[in-house]
């Protein structure tokens, strides 16, 4: 029996390890614009993290409404390189909605486009990746 048990625990170990592209603890906090300096504006707090979706090296998002409410969020997304190059995308302004008290995350899925952004689209790739960040983040209420 502890033969088995020593199996079983070894086989979570090893699931645990290979989804840690999921994992929370490899996700940033996304500077908004708010004049605290944190990933929160107005109830609208967002995380991003690097991870490879279907041979693709991605930028998932993870945006959640604390409000009462149900919000559209907009914003235009860019990559700082490690040359210190500002790297705009290749798609439009972004947006989602989102219903009060809730997270939207991007994923492998691709359940959320609009947080899933392909290092590519920025013309990057992950080694020359340094940061991630957002310009004209604002949100509109939806009733």
């Amino acid at each position: 029996m502890k033969i088995n048990y020593s199996i079983f625990v070894f086989v979570f170990v090893l699931i645990s390890g290979l989804s840690n592209a999921q994992s929370t603890s490899n996700w940033k906090g996304l500077y908004l614009g708010s004049p605290d300096g944190t990933n929160a504006l107005n109830g609208i707090e967002v995380y991003y993290t690097i991870t490879t979706c279907n041979s693709n090296d991605v930028i998932l998002l993870s945006m959640t409404n604390h409000n009462a409410y149900t919000v559209k969020a907009g914003w235009q997304d860019f990559v700082m390189s490690t040359a210190n190059n500002k790297l705009s995308s290749t798609t439009v302004q972004d947006s989602v909605t989102i219903l009060p008290k809730t997270t939207l995350a991007g994923d492998c899925t691709n359940n959320t486009v609009q947080l899933v952004l392909k290092l590519t689209d920025f013309g990057i790739l992950k080694e020359d990746f340094k940061e991630f960040m957002v310009s004209k983040f604002d949100f509109i209420i939806l009733h």
